[in-house]
C-alpha cells in the first residue's frame, strides 16, 4: 500500500511526499517498494497530474532513519495502461553494512532500501530453514537475499515476511548493485550483471556511484482500475 500526501484540491502536495507500507494481517510497516512507486507514477498519469513532460517526483521516508530517497518516475501511455520508468536518488552515507556468521554461512546486513540480509549460501533455502537460521520470523521491514554464487549465472532467492518472492523485488536488485561496489566477492560474482531467479534471469540494476547514487529501476507496466467499495 502507498499513501500520497495531497492538498485540499486533491492534487499532490508540493513535495509529493509518499510512504509505502508492507501489510500482513493487521500489521503495517513503512518500507521501500519499487512496484508501489511505479504504481504511483501510473495512477498519476491516469489522473493527468503529471509534471515536467510526463514525469512526477515522489519523496518518501527511509525506514527508521527519517531520511528521504527521491524517486523520479516517468509514465508513458500504452494501449493498455502505462509504462513507468523510475530512477531513485540515494545518499551514499545512508548505507549501513555489517557482517555476521549464522549457521556457518556469511551474512551481510545492509540497512538502506529496507533492512536486507544477504546470505552467501552454496545452496538455496526454504522459508522454514531461513526461520530456523534466524531463530525467528522475518520482520515486515526485513528482506533476505540468498545467493548461490557457485552457479553461472548466480542463483538468487528473495524472501519477505510473506514468504519467497516469485522473482526479484526492485529494491533487492538495487541492493545487490550497491553492495557489489562494496563487497569484493559479490562484485566478482556479479561481473556479468545478471542473476537467475525463480522467474528466470534478471539484470542487476545499473547505478552511477558518487556521493549520491542514481539507481535506474527496471521499467514496470501499470494498469489502473477503479476501486469499488
Amino acid at each position: 500500500m502507498i499513501l500520497l500526501e495531497t492538498d485540499q484540491l486533491g492534487h499532490p502536495a508540493d513535495r509529493n511526499r509518499c510512504r509505502c507500507f508492507q501489510i500482513r494481517d493487521s500489521q503495517a510497516t513503512a518500507v521501500f517498494c519499487g512496484n508501489s512507486v511505479a504504481a504511483l507514477g501510473g495512477v498519476s498519469a491516469h489522473r493527468e497530474i503529471l509534471k515536467d513532460d510526463h514525469e512526477i517526483i515522489a519523496h518518501f521516508e527511509v525506514v527508521g532513519d527519517g531520511a528521504a530517497v527521491t524517486a523520479r518516475t516517468a509514465a508513458y501511455q500504452l494501449p493498455l495502461g502505462y509504462k513507468v520508468t523510475q530512477s531513485w536518488s540515494v545518499t551514499a552515507d545512508m548505507l549501513r553494512v555489517s557482517n555476521d556468521i549464522i549457521d556457518g554461512l556469511e551474512v551481510v546486513r545492509c540497512r538502506l532500501l529496507n533492512d536486507y540480509l544477504l546470505i552467501d549460501a552454496p545452496r538455496l533455502l526454504s522459508m522454514q530453514k531461513l526461520k530456523q537460521m534466524l531463530g525467528r520470523p522475518l520482520r515486515l521491514d526485513e528482506k533476505v537475499v540468498v545467493l548461490d554464487r557457485n552457479q553461472n549465472p548466480p542463483r538468487a532467492q528473495f524472501f519477505t515476511a510473506n514468504g519467497l518472492h516469485g522473482a526479484a523485488p526492485q529494491t533487492g536488485l538495487a541492493i545487490l548493485s550497491i553492495l557489489a561496489h562494496r563487497i569484493e566477492w559479490l562484485g566478482d560474482a556479479l561481473t556479468d550483471g545478471v542473476i537467475e531467479t525463480p522467474a528466470g534471469v534478471e539484470t542487476v540494476v545499473p547505478m552511477a556511484s558518487s556521493s549520491t547514487w542514481e539507481i535506474l529501476m527496471p521499467d514496470v507496466s501499470v494498469r489502473v482500475y477503479p476501486l469499488t467499495i
